[in-house]
């Protein structure tokens, strides 16, 4: 061509039916993709996504994969490696454990580091509360257990218990996201169970990690955490401010007895079971400083202090050491706590009452008062022969559109199976995010259909004012990070539920987590910066 230009190269123009064809096993490929390896659908769009951002690796089988994660483990920070392995002697086999657990101080400094988004939510955080050796931040420890294995086999070797850490400072807003969560390790069941004391000795562990009780050791509180943010060095002082967990992961940490023992509440000094097992009565019908946890007044209870609880952990010690078996276990339900070389109360000094919080959503909702009592309320309409139904509920709830992203299965709950296995136990299954879905509607339900339907009929009516008085406690639980909700307010919704439960139910139907619902806005007060008010 003129002007020693070069011809454009012809343009290929493919029929409707190579374009179709091509579409087609495009779409085969992505589908046999799926198959083939077992990711579910968000899982492969992200990992294509990221494929086209950033490439294909150069190699990527099981130990090329396993080598990258040792190294990442292994990479090194002004405070060691990012994972180091603790080794621990006081084994019931008498065999030493290695515990691998993430160096918090080592984690702090890459995530403000290495996340743009982390450290701009640092900063956020140290404007609006600077952090000094006088002025420490506080340290929120959460421990839950986990079992990824299937519900219904008998082997769940793959249980096991994570705990996690973070800083109450960082507000609610941002501890709402896990990204804003360190996990500070993951063990199995199985192998904690070989420790002396079990997960009391692995929460010691965790604690001398973040608070050494070594002088060269690094300890939050008294040396802190070098940070540079956005080109300026700041110094994290941090303590202890809360633990958070379900009952039976309180009575790991704790070692204390836990809501199947004499005295269920660590927080209380006079409140016990108001049956003891096996016996028709309770131990405070014969003394009059003991307390029943039916007892909807909270005034009626005599707390706790960080020195009681303290003095009875050291005392339970002294008597471990010069009772006999049978001796001390009548000791150890008097005073509520177990024997452990490792209690973090006594070896750390871990003010309990002044941090401990009970997790609301294990006190409501996973088998706690809200879901439980729906299935109680169900059968109880049920037998009395009410057209109150699950069905009924089924076909209200399908009524209303709820997101899609919650992936809520109304017809998988409410089948008939489910039903009628729930009117068999009086109980109603669901996991804790499609309980709190459909809550809401619930609560319209039984306000605009059952309070009618029942008005002029009070032996029922009680039971469907219990279960609206619940379900507007979950709703003001979820209203908490709004900032919506006070803590007069939940106080008073709790104890006028408590209230009406047992008019309707009795007090013999008044579980533990009743009581500790009675905690949540005693744990307010001392803490309400962490809930933003």
């Amino acid at each position: 061509m003129p002007n020693g230009k070069k011809r454009p190269l012809p343009i290929k123009v493919r029929t409707r039916a190579e374009q179709n064809i091509e579409t087609v096993e495009r779409y085969e490929r992505l589908a046999y993709m799926s198959s083939d390896t077992n990711v579910s659908k968000s899982g492969l769009a992200k990992l294509v996504q990221n494929i086209r951002d950033h490439g294909i690796p150069v190699a990527s089988s099981r130990a090329t994969q396993y080598r990258a994660r040792k190294k990442l483990c292994r990479q090194m920070t002004p405070y060691g490696p990012l994972v180091t392995e603790i080794e621990t002697v006081a084994t019931t086999n008498g065999q030493p454990i290695n515990i691998p657990i993430q160096n918090p101080f080592a984690a702090l400094f890459l995530a403000a580091s290495k996340s743009e988004d982390f450290a701009r939510v640092m900063r956020r955080a140290l404007d609006v509360n600077p952090c000094s050796h006088d002025h420490p931040w506080r340290i929120m420890l959460y421990q839950d257990g986990v079992d990824p294995s299937d519900g219904l086999a008998k082997n769940h070797s793959r249980k096991s218990n994570v705990f996690y850490w973070s800083f109450l400072e960082l507000g609610m807003d941002a501890l709402c996201h896990e990204e804003c969560w360190f996990t500070i390790t993951l063990a199995r069941y199985n192998t904690s169970m070989m420790l002396d004391g079990g997960i009391t000795q692995l929460t010691s562990i965790l604690m001398d990690s973040l608070f050494s009780p070594t002088a060269d050791g690094n300890n939050m509180k008294t040396k802190g955490c070098t940070l540079t943010i956005h080109g300026e060095e700041f110094v994290i002082f941090a303590d202890l401010g809360a633990i958070v967990s379900d009952e039976p992961a309180i009575k790991e940490m704790l070692a204390c007895t836990g809501h199947a023992g004499t005295k269920p509440c660590v927080l209380c000094t006079n409140g016990v079971l108001h049956k003891q097992p096996r016996s028709d009565v309770g131990l405070w019908e014969s003394n009059d400083w003991l307390t029943s946890i039916a007892e909807p007044d909270l005034a009626r209870f005599k707390p706790h202090t960080n020195e009681s609880i303290r003095r009875a952990v050291e005392k339970i010690a002294v008597l471990h050491r010069t009772l006999n078996k049978t001796q001390f276990k009548i000791k150890r339900a008097i005073y509520g706590f177990g024997f452990s070389p490792f209690n973090i109360i006594t070896r750390c000094f871990v003010n309990v009452v002044s941090c401990l919080m009970y997790d609301w959503v294990h006190t409501f909702v996973c088998d706690g008062n809200a879901d439980s009592e729906f299935g109680m309320c169900m059968k109880t309409l049920h037998t009395a022969k009410s057209a109150t139904t699950y069905t009924e509920v089924r076909d209200y709830l399908n009524s209303w559109r709820f997101p899609k992203v919650y992936g809520i299965g109304i017809d998988r709950l409410f089948s008939d199976t489910a039903s009628h296995n729930n009117l068999k136990k009086g109980a109603f299954g669901s996991t804790a995010s499609e309980f709190l879905t459909i809550a809401p509607v619930l609560l319209v339900y039984f306000v605009r259909v059952c309070s009618q339907r029942h008005a002029s009929n009070p032996d029922l009516l009680k039971y469907v004012l219990s279960m609206i008085a619940v379900l507007e406690i979950v709703l003001l639980c979820n209203a908490i990070k709004f900032g919506s909700t006070t803590s007069d307010e939940l106080h008073a919704a709790i104890t006028a539920h408590f209230q009406l439960f047992v008019d309707a139910y009795g007090r013999d139907k008044a579980k533990p987590k009743h009581h500790y619902g009675l905690h949540l806005t005693v744990c307010w007060h001392g803490l309400a910066f962490w809930w933003g008010l």
